[in-house]
């Protein structure tokens, strides 16, 4: 170990490994070259022991070559291996030409020979590190580290390959950096009370009309990593937020709290962790290393089996195989000739061929999410994942923009769901996932962390458990209290005819905390986008919707799986919605920006 950090010291460029020009290379065109090579010593082999044994003329062919005179191969073979051989020389020339180092500022990358690139990134950018290990990799026990640098996937670094246990550490020593460059950055003294949040903003109200919006609202931003209890961060435009500012996520109080006190949590914060997800479930628990969730194999294995694409592929397959088991019985009691059974067979083999090859690629797609962990850290949220390629990703809570609960028609078997999240800086990274396939009370205790507190505070005034809305939301059987109007409204009667199947399960809801939307009549999905996390609204209204006095209102997110829009609203409330909401989102931003 300590020659590990030798090797790692501020300041000095480290060469990645060695095997790395390989590994950009591609496995077959490796192949290929050691093909190559083989071959050639081979034919070398067998020429030089023909003429040794005087069987062979330089000028005439040999047995080896036929027709082909043996000075002729000779020499192909030798430019042949010239060629490997400066093919060998460039990529050797590529490893001594890639390094990286860091120092106590920023963490620099460099590389190429022709085409030089060198690139850095200020610790107060770097969002988050993730270390992979595709499989190829893995096979070697290498790792590549990817920085998340604010501004776009464009700024993002990506080193590779490095031995996996120094890609860990080289990640640790950044996230320390991180972590005390932007707690210096932060300013002294303690952080301002969380402006208050008005208790009734504007929502639905039984009959799917609004109210007057109140309270605290705004646009969205890129907050940074909390990194000292009670004090706060600062994300890459500057803007400082408090783990307790009013529209942080609930589970950024404890991050604050972890940051520089090691990786887990510890018997004395479990009792915290247990208070904050209280309002959630009661269920939900945290072990001392920090691990919220864990997903065995069987479950992904199980939930894929699950998924629409598989059952209606094996559906075919089974529907192909009873089709030629018809055929050849017809055939052999002498109701169809043998010409027309050929016939069928080679239509239904490639049917056949492409229905298992969907179902396949369907399957093995979750694995992914195989071996799937979240632990709660002083950096956000750690989830690692994967059977054959792996990763550890941190997703930190306080850049969180939207989260959305999915359940697949054929989940509803076990009372399975997924979590997907959209986070702010991540341009480029597409499908995250905060839970693969849980229960509820795996994402009832995600969602606890992850959202901000006043959920439960419904428009109305009534209060609700929280883990009841997320209940009513995912399920929409929460049985609600007499005299409690209902929690979401719902679209117009008038709609029946344009979304028969989806009328009665859309809806919308406007808590203290956050908008919650809620779609599908088979496949399950529930949205909840935080005020301040807005980044703009839209509207639209088709010539259908115009006939029946609709509109569709959008709340435009980060890029992400998450695409939040409340759809066939009546138009006067969709309107005011437009309208009032989007100052409600400024006033809540701006209650952000000023904790």
């Amino acid at each position: 170990m300590t020659a590990a950090r030798k090797r790692l010291e501020p300041g000095v460029w480290h060469r990645v490994h060695p095997i790395t020009p390989v590994m950009q290379m591609g496995g077959a065109l490796v192949a290929a070259v050691i093909a190559v090579i083989v071959f050639g010593a081979n034919l070398l082999q067998g020429m030089f022991g023909e003429i040794l044994r005087g069987g062979a003329d330089l000028r005439k062919g040999s047995e080896l070559t036929d027709d082909v005179p043996v000075m002729f191969v000779l020499l192909l073979l030798l430019a042949a291996f010239v060629v490997i051989a400066a093919g060998v020389g460039l990529l050797f020339w590529q490893w001594k030409m890639t390094a990286y180092r860091y120092d106590g500022r920023v963490v620099e990358f460099k590389h190429g020979i022709v085409s030089k690139a060198h690139r850095h990134a200020n610790f107060l950018r770097i969002q988050s590190v993730d270390v992979q290990q595709p499989f190829l990799a893995r096979i070697f026990g290498l790792a590549t580290l990817v920085f998340d640098v604010a501004g776009g996937s464009d700024s993002n670094i990506t080193i590779l390959y490095l031995k996996k246990t120094q890609a860990e550490q080289l990640r640790d020593i950044i996230l320390a950096n991180v972590r005390r460059a932007k707690a210096a950055a932060a300013p002294t003294g303690a952080a301002p009370e969380a402006a208050p949040t008005g208790p009734n903003p504007t929502g639905p109200t039984a009959d799917g009309g609004s109210e007057q919006f109140s309270g605290a609202s705004a646009e969205v931003g890129q907050p940074g990593l909390q990194n000292q209890a009670g004090r706060p961060g600062r994300d890459a435009s500057g803007t400082q937020h408090n783990p307790n500012a009013p529209g942080m996520p609930a589970g950024a109080r404890i991050v604050s709290a972890l940051s520089g006190r090691g990786a887990g949590v510890g018997s004395d914060l479990a009792g915290s962790f247990q208070e904050l997800i209280a309002p959630y479930t009661r269920s939900g628990r945290i072990k001392p290393d920090g691990e919220l969730v864990r997903v065995p194999l069987h479950r992904t294995i199980l939930s894929a089996f699950l998924t629409t694409g598989v059952v209606v592929s094996f559906a075919l397959i089974l529907l192909a195989i009873a089709a030629v088991g018809v055929c050849i019985g017809l055939a052999a009691a002498g109701y169809m000739d043998f010409g027309a059974l050929g016939a069928v067979l080679t239509t239904m083999a490639p049917m056949a061929f492409g229905f298992v090859v969907a179902a396949f690629q369907t399957f093995t797609s979750n694995f992914t999410y195989g071996n799937f962990s979240a632990k709660l850290t002083g950096d956000g949220v750690q989830i690692s994942q994967g059977v054959f390629s792996t990763e550890r990703v941190l997703v930190p809570l306080d850049r969180l923009q939207a989260v959305e609960i999915r359940q697949p028609f054929m989940w509803r078997i076990a009372g399975w769901y997924r979590v997907m999240f959209n986070t702010a800086g991540e341009s480029g990274k597409e499908g995250k996932t905060l839970l693969p396939v849980g229960s509820l009370t795996d994402v009832q205790t995600l969602m606890g962390l992850v959202l901000p507190d006043g959920v439960g505070e419904l428009n109305s005034g009534h209060s609700v458990a929280p883990g009841d809305v997320i209940h009513e939301a995912v399920a929409g059987t929460f049985a609600k209290p007499s005299g409690l109007p209902g929690l979401f409204a719902q679209q117009p009667e008038r709609t029946r005819w344009l979304d028969p199947l989806n009328r009665g399960r859309s809806g919308w809801a406007v808590t203290r905390a956050a908008m919650a939307v809620r779609t599908g009549r088979f496949n399950r999905r529930a949205i909840f986008v935080p005020h301040a996390r807005v980044q703009s609204l839209g509207w639209n209204q088709g010539p259908i919707q115009r006939a029946f006095k609709v509109a569709t209102v959008y709340l435009h997110s980060t890029r992400g799986p998450v695409k939040p829009y409340i759809e066939h609203l009546d138009e006067h409330t969709a309107r005011k919605l437009l309208f009032d909401y989007a100052q409600h989102t400024q006033r809540a931003r701006a209650a952000m920006d000023a904790a």
